[in-house]
């Protein structure tokens, strides 16, 4: 699995590491604390955590240093790295009308450029529908 370096990468992570952590029954240790999951075993919390840590650029720990559970990884981030804000939106709008075939290696490239683009969208609450 490819780490977290940053926000060009966060949306495939963050989607790869919740089917890690959902593989490993630990889908619950990034949820914020509730009365119905606050007695978590502490084993699985500590095991999700470390995962995380482990799918992870080192470049990217100084912002996760002071985090001492998965939730808290978790959520910092999706603060740091997670933009869904109007000029997020515009520059991928921009790069799906702008990508070119004749700008691709091939036509597979092509295809995955848009199918990538759209996803990071969706991501971020655009919809962008299959025409």
């Amino acid at each position: 699995m490819e780490k977290l370096t940053g926000s060009e990468n966060f949306h495939t992570w963050q989607f790869a590491m919740k089917n890690i952590l959902e593989l490993n029954g630990w889908e619950n240790c990034i949820l914020p604390v509730t009365d119905e999951n606050y007695e978590q075993d502490t084993t699985e919390l500590k095991k999700s955590k470390a995962k995380l840590v482990l799918c992870i650029d080192s470049s990217v720990y100084v912002h996760i240093l002071g985090e001492t559970t998965a939730t808290g990884i978790w959520e910092r981030l999706k603060t740091l790295y997670q933009d869904s804000g109007l000029v997020r939106k515009i520059g991928l709008l921009r790069k799906l009308t702008s990508t070119k075939l004749e700008d691709c290696d091939s036509m597979m490239s092509y295809v995955s450029q848009i199918i990538d683009t759209a996803n990071k969208l969706n991501g971020i609450g655009f919809t962008v529908s299959e025409e």
